[in-house]
């Protein structure tokens, strides 16, 4: 073992003893005579053995072992010291920062392996310990660990993290553990100007896709809807991507706020023929003054494919119709998870309809009148009936319109994952571009009415997809439960049939 070695494994052993006693609430100061026997102690007592394995093997199994769950703390720690001996080619680098992303970031992983990882990224590979713990940020759900994650990397400070810190904005974690004070702060500290300027810099000239629509959603948050508007449309048009957010807004008034509705965006345009979207901006603009509604390019195919009549209904009109004929009948509540959880949602409709835009009210109103239909009840129960027995995967498809009634059409799932859950092929991801709505059955053979209505995962799928979803539930052999809801999670139950 040569001197540089030497000095590293001194130096390591004071660092895990530094922890181990910290751990125990020993406080203590190590000073140079100390030193050898605190060394010797631990090496003895907690490595097990003088003659480790961990040295001879190879790189590969040494990124592997890193993130080896399995694997003992002393044998972990071990492996994390040898790593730092090796100096890995380009593609073990990126692997191993891949693992020490998911360590940092796993509450599944020990404080001390957490905690040596984090002191490994930063001292040995500082030139990428910002991509490495912004990744980690990315991959945690965790409130603490992504603290403690937002607090390295605004001491780094490194300008690499901050397309990472405008990601994790837009995650559903930021929400749900109120971490986004702490992140702007960090992006404003690291950038050194406020987080609206950060946010424009990257939607012009960020490099990646996800950034720039990511920055969009930011500056969307931060800002009204004519405030972003406006400044999208100020901006030079430097590449296809600023000229398709500078056509939505302009036109529609619209800004996709995620990588979906981009791509709805995009695909819609290209899709569309000329006159097709006149159309789609005449009745926009006729709904936007009379019923002052906000466009969304999900709303597209109704507003199409729609009858004049149809759209001629004014707002207060269809809410009493929707009103009246939910008074008639039976509903099924979900049984949320506990109180105040995320599935913990009303499901009445006079509480919640000032909550839903016009051509939302327009699809309940057309679902309504086709339940009263007793062909198109018999079809949702036929495809109930096919999800009973079959065990995996879920029965679903798209809604479509065909003389202003709706057309349920079945998909057969891209992939078979199991009784609860549904993945769309390809071929619905590309039809669903324009259509009325996903839907998608719910049945058990014990459960029944706890089915009822969307679940967690439904809601955040509704939202990532920017689509409404019919989920169809089996309640008995001779009741179903329909329900609609909203990318924005309004859940409103349509009733027992």
């Amino acid at each position: 073992m040569n001197s540089y070695q030497l000095k590293m494994k001194e130096k390591n052993a004071l660092f895990r003893l530094s922890i181990l006693l910290r751990q125990r609430r020993i406080i203590i100061h190590i000073d140079s005579r100390l030193f050898i026997l605190h060394f010797i102690f631990y090496i003895v007592t907690l490595t097990g053995c003088l003659n480790s394995p961990v040295p001879g093997w190879s790189t590969d199994t040494l990124i592997e072992s890193a993130g080896n769950r399995e694997l003992s703390d002393r044998l972990r720690i071990e492996v994390l010291d040898e790593i730092t001996q090796r100096e890995p080619d380009p593609n073990r680098h990126k692997k191993l920062g891949v693992v020490f992303a998911e360590v940092v970031g796993s509450p599944l992983h020990s404080p001390l392996i957490r905690q040596r990882v984090l002191y490994i990224i930063t001292d040995y590979y500082r030139a990428e310990s910002g991509r490495w713990l912004g990744a980690a940020l990315l991959n945690s759900n965790e409130k603490q660990l992504r603290g403690e994650i937002i607090d390295v990397l605004m001491k780094l400070p490194d300008k690499k993290t901050i397309p990472y810190l405008i990601l994790s904005l837009t995650r559903p974690e930021a929400e749900l553990l109120k971490d986004k004070t702490a992140i702007i702060r960090a992006v404003e500290s690291i950038a050194e100007k406020p987080i609206e300027k950060v946010a424009l810099e990257y939607l012009s000239d960020g490099k990646q896709l996800k950034t720039r629509i990511a920055a969009l959603a930011c500056l969307f948050e931060q800002n009204s809807r004519s405030e972003v508007i406006t400044e999208l449309t100020a901006l030079p048009t430097r590449d296809d991507f600023i000229e398709e957010l500078q056509f939505w807004a302009g036109q529609f008034g619209y800004v996709p706020t995620n990588i979906m509705r981009y791509y709805q965006c995009r695909i819609q345009r290209t899709g569309l023929t000329g006159p097709q979207l006149q159309r789609l901006r005449q009745r926009v603009l006729l709904l936007r003054r009379r019923e002052e509604y906000v466009f969304d390019v999900r709303d597209s195919y109704l507003l199409m494919t729609a009858g004049d009549e149809r759209l001629n209904i004014p707002q207060i009109k269809l809410n009493d119709g929707i009103y009246r004929r939910l008074t008639e009948l039976e509903h099924t509540k979900r049984q949320y998870s506990y109180p105040g959880a995320p599935d913990d949602y009303a499901e009445g409709f006079i509480d919640q309809c000032n909550l839903l835009s016009y051509v939302d009210l327009t699809r309940i109103k057309l679902l309504l009148e086709s339940l009263r239909q007793e062909k198109f009840i018999e079809r949702i129960k036929t495809f109930l009936q096919q999800d009973f027995f079959d065990t995996t995967s879920e029965t679903g498809g798209l809604c479509f319109l065909d003389r202003d009634e709706i057309v349920l059409n079945k998909y057969e799932p891209g992939r078979r994952q199991g009784d609860n859950q549904y993945v769309e092929s390809a071929k619905m991801l590309q039809d669903g571009v324009l259509c009325i709505a996903r839907w998608h059955c719910h049945t058990d053979q014990w459960r029944g009415a706890a089915l009822a209505g969307p679940g967690i995962d439904d809601l955040r799928y509704a939202d990532w997809i920017n689509c409404p979803v019919v989920v169809l539930t089996r309640i008995s052999k001779k009741i179903c439960n329909v329900d609609y809801f909203t990318p924005e999670g309004i859940v409103v139950d349509l009733g027992n049939y």
